[in-house]
């Protein structure tokens, strides 16, 4: 499932059936770039880029963050890192 956004004079958002796959794994160290990238275009835009593939790779290798990605067909689909 994702959110897209309301059609135009509706208020909120709808829920639509997407038709991919991913699989949830433990994040490596190689996740890294795709990671920081990700994290660079679509949670940062617009800001000063603070997750950076080595800091990425830190938090990954961090036995106290949880560190999840969603793996799909056309690669990494998303992510989750998580302190403890």
């Amino acid at each position: 499932w994702r959110f897209s956004p309301a059609p135009p004079g509706s208020a909120g958002r709808r829920m639509a059936r997407m038709a991919t796959t991913a699989t949830l794994r433990l994040a490596r160290t190689t996740d890294a770039p795709a990671v920081a990238r990700m994290s660079r275009d679509r949670i940062e835009a617009g800001l000063t880029w603070r997750y950076t593939p080595p800091r990425v790779a830190a938090l990954i290798a961090d036995p106290q963050v949880s560190a999840v990605v969603a793996q799909g067909a056309a690669g990494l689909q998303g992510f989750a890192l998580m302190q403890l």
